[in-house]
Formats: structure tokens, C-alpha cells, sequence
């Protein structure tokens, strides 16, 4: 195959730059999370959870951790 037909993926350098575009865009999404309010753990236990909500609970309306959801949502 002639030089001039082969696509950007065969370049010599696109693992470089590829890993150096996919770190910055790792980085950004790091950075807009870190910045998020993100709500804590709703469940109501004596101590209370604290970790981060990453789960809603549409019928209660409420957010929970993974962990806490499973055991909310099995009833």
C-alpha cells in the first residue's frame, strides 16, 4: 500500500498523541466533577452514609450512594 493511502491510525505517532488527547479529556471530566455539588447518601440509618449520590431514586425522589440503593430498592 503506498504511503499517501494509509489513514491517521497508521501514522507513527498516533498512540502519542491519541494517549495525550484522551489524558487532557480525562483530566477535564476530573475537573468538572471535583467542581459539581454532588449530594451525599440519603439513606437514614443511626450513622448515616456520606458518600457521594450517584443514584436517584425516581419513586422517592431521593439520591443514594450504590451500595444504599441496592438495599433501598429490594424493599
Amino acid at each position: 500500500m503506498a504511503a499517501h493511502q494509509h489513514t491517521l491510525l497508521f501514522h507513527p505517532g498516533f498512540q502519542q498523541v491519541f494517549d495525550g488527547a484522551l489524558g487532557q479529556q480525562i483530566r477535564r471530566i476530573e475537573r468538572v466533577l471535583s467542581e459539581a455539588e454532588l449530594d451525599c447518601c440519603e439513606f437514614e440509618d443511626e450513622v448515616g452514609c456520606g458518600a457521594v449520590a450517584t443514584v436517584s431514586d425516581l419513586e422517592s425522589e431521593r439520591e443514594y450512594c450504590p451500595r444504599h440503593f441496592r438495599v433501598v430498592s429490594r424493599g
